[in-house]
């Protein structure tokens, strides 16, 4: 079981979706390199992936447990890491999301 910054780099990396290039597909507008590499668009951006991905493992969580798949989201790293219940895991993880909305 990774621990919680493991858990979240390795996420950030491999989520579906940039926003920058959803943008580029979806109006046609070119995000200049300059603009795009600097620090508070990267940051920005990396904040707009890690909220959907966390909205994601929420929206998935039921179905994965109820098939048996939720070996590794969010909350059973939380759970894990900080020996937490499955609901103080949710907690903890909506806690996170929200914090990184704001």
């Amino acid at each position: 079981m990774p621990t919680l910054d493991e858990f979240l780099t390795m996420r950030l990396m491999s989520s579906g979706g940039h926003p920058v290039a959803l943008l580029e597909l979806a109006t046609g507008a070119e995000v200049p390199d300059g603009e795009l590499h600097r620090p508070a668009v990267r940051a920005l951006t990396e904040m707009a992936i890690m909220v959907a991905e966390l909205d994601n493992g929420r929206h998935s969580l039921h179905k994965e447990a109820s098939r048996d798949q939720a070996d590794q989201n969010i909350y059973t790293v939380l759970a894990a890491g900080r020996c937490l219940s499955l609901p103080q895991a949710v907690t903890e993880a909506n806690g996170l999301r929200d914090r990184t909305l704001l």
